[in-house]
């Protein structure tokens, strides 16, 4: 009898089976694990275990779509389980593979992504849906991304954290403002961008002295800190666009007063008061100080921001950037899914457990953000500090302009600075200390701040101790300023 040739097994499979079988599990998809952690009292967290060492389990997972690692007690813990993580679940890469394609030619389209800033932040405005739309712009080589902004604000931590979503993609896209609404903390959006247009009616206005989102435990000192560091990262993205900081500046931090007109010539002036005799005309608006800007749409066009008509389909044209097209809903659509997901977890919030789930990932967010502002107002600061150091200034003595000549045999010399030199010296002395008492405010903050990462699970910023000696460095540095402030000579 004919044997059937398909039932035989090859030979190399008769004498390898372990090999086979190996090359075979190793064609089979990759399927990365998760773990879910539960805690006694409800509430449940999806990711990674990092390590399990004395009484404590570090978890690397998402909170409020940012990426944290979070340090949970053993005997806070319920159980452990294992499930396959979801693709893209912590998706922070900014370097996903680029879609395949040819270079581009005249005819293809120039493709554009909205990104719609509508409604409260962190309600309807999300960081981390900024963030994604901004990486799947990246990975299809979407070089220009049009927010449209109809917002009055909101959080400010989740508005930081737009602005550093932006600023990670600035050097690969080109971002464009269309505005309807923009006022309290949305104004850090389109100050970001490289191009800013205004829809008939459109109103512009700065941050409320009171920030929004920061619990009652948070001094007015932290929000100074939180403000000036905006401010300052918002002036020097304005600076790098080559517009001048003053206007974003006066609208997050309103302690100095502003005014802008036109001069005989019909160019915009800025300075902190207009001239007494300015026709009433020729003024577009004259801020008082610690009040916050407000721009109608008629002082914006004064101030010869570009306006439009339509959406972002109209932009093309103004920027006579041809083929102009949306490549796709992407930003829409993931707004949308967000905004259905808080409303999924505002309903289930009425259970207990979700609740307590919803104020710590609430508390986890802010606490990263605000760590992450006041960190780079401490450095920010330090470094201002040093640049305006005295010390490391050089001065002008009376006596490189004298020749006192009474007597040859007698040397005739002083050390006394001359009046320009004395003056330059308290103003830099009070630059200096102007800068070091921001890096003070920032350290304060950051010890409150690092105090609180500790009890929600959180690595703090510094090591312990670290902070103090920081702090102590600094007032060394005041009091040496405060004696030698008036200083006249060597």
């Amino acid at each position: 009898m004919q044997r059937n040739q398909s039932t035989r097994s090859h030979p190399f499979l008769r004498l390898f089976p372990e090999l086979v079988l190996g090359m075979a599990i190793l064609l089979l998809p990759l399927v990365c694990l998760a773990d879910v952690v539960a805690l006694n009292d409800g509430r449940r967290f999806e990711g990674q275990t990092l390590s399990e060492k004395n009484d404590f389990i570090v978890f690397d997972t998402l909170i409020s779509g940012i990426r944290a690692k979070v340090s949970f007690k053993r005997s806070d813990v319920k159980s452990v389980e294992k499930s396959a993580l979801p693709d893209g679940f912590f998706n922070d890469s900014e370097n996903e593979p680029r879609a395949a394609g040819t270079q581009a030619s005249v005819k293809e389209p120039t493709l554009y992504l909205e990104v719609p800033i509508h409604g409260r932040f962190k309600e309807q405005v999300f960081a981390r849906v900024v963030r994604s739309s901004l990486v799947y712009s990246k990975a299809r080589s979407i070089k220009h991304v049009v927010f449209t902004v109809d917002s009055t604000g909101g959080a400010l931590d989740e508005a930081g954290m737009v602005a550093r979503a932006m600023r990670d993609f600035n050097d690969a896209l080109t971002y464009h403002a269309i505005i309807r609404n923009c006022t309290g903390e949305a104004v850090i959006v389109p100050f970001m961008c490289d191009t800013m247009h205004v829809l008939p009616g459109a109103t512009v206005a700065g941050l409320v002295q009171k920030l929004e989102g920061l619990p009652f435990k948070y001094a007015k000192q932290d929000e100074a800190v939180v403000r000036l560091q905006i401010a300052d990262d918002l002036v020097e993205a304005a600076r790098k666009r080559g517009r001048k900081g003053d206007i974003i500046r006066a609208m997050v931090d309103p302690a100095d007063p502003l005014a802008a007109w036109l001069d005989s010539n019909g160019k915009v002036v800025m300075d902190h008061t207009p001239p007494k005799d300015l026709p009433s005309e020729r003024l577009i608006f004259a801020n008082q100080a610690e009040s916050v800007l407000t721009l109608t749409y008629e002082q914006i066009c004064k101030l010869g921001v570009a306006t439009i008509e339509g959406g972002p389909a109209a932009l093309g044209d103004l920027l006579g950037l041809p083929n102009w097209k949306e490549e796709s809903a992407y930003g829409r659509d993931a707004t949308n899914r967000a905004i259905a997901m808080e409303r999924q977890k505002a309903s289930n919030a009425q259970s207990k457990a979700a609740a307590a789930q919803a104020k710590y990932e609430d508390d986890v967010s802010r606490n990263i953000r605000m760590r992450d502002v006041t960190q780079r107002a401490i450095e920010s600061n330090l470094k201002q500090a040093s640049t305006w150091n005295p010390t490391t200034a050089s001065y002008k003595t009376l006596s490189q302009y004298i020749t006192w000549g009474w007597d040859p045999n007698t040397q005739w010399d002083t050390h006394i600075w001359t009046p320009e030199s004395q003056a330059r010296w308290r103003s830099r002395s009070e630059a200096c200390a102007y800068f070091l008492n921001r890096a003070a405010d920032g350290i304060k903050t950051m010890m409150k701040l690092d105090a609180e990462a500790v009890k929600l699970g959180l690595s703090p910023t510094f090591k312990e101790g670290d902070l103090q000696f920081m702090l102590d460095d600094v007032n060394v540095k005041r009091e040496m300023l405060r004696r030698g402030q008036f200083r006249v000579g060597e």
